[in-house]
């Protein structure tokens, strides 16, 4: 499996379902992060994708046990003046999976940034989709 970041640049997407590309590969879907400080979002957003491989292990781990587990997840976090992550915390989750969900926290909570002049308080939003079984299938 492989992480698309957009359904725009998903190869292999066969149709459009509630906006998000059916896909033979699941999906990272990242939505409107907030940025309270003085760290560029657009700055903030390269790092987290950075991270995106990571991510998707946790996923594809997560998938092993429930093939059709996908859904929003929000987590916030501290970048401190040392450009490291302070107190990741899971905001919301439409997994039941508790490892997945502690694993994807995780993964943020060891992300480095560059140093910022001042603490920036982040809420990251994404969606995970899971593949399309239809989709595989083509």
């Amino acid at each position: 499996m492989c992480i698309r970041d957009s359904p725009s640049d998903d190869a292999g997407a066969s149709s459009t379902t509630q906006g998000l590309a059916q896909s033979k590969f699941a999906q990272i879907v990242p939505g409107t992060k907030q940025v309270q400080g003085k760290m560029p979002p657009d700055l903030v957003e390269r790092f987290v994708r950075l991270r995106f491989p990571r991510l998707r292990a946790c996923y594809e781990t997560g998938l092993k046990k429930d093939p059709t587990m996908g859904g929003k997840i929000t987590i916030s976090f501290v970048i401190s003046k040392k450009g490291t992550v302070r107190a990741p915390s899971l905001v919301s989750s439409a997994l039941s999976d508790k490892a997945t969900n502690d694993c994807l926290v995780h993964q943020f909570a060891v992300l480095t940034f560059p140093r910022p002049v001042e603490e920036a308080n982040v809420t990251y939003p994404f969606e995970l989709v899971p593949p399309t079984p239809s989709a595989a299938r083509h």
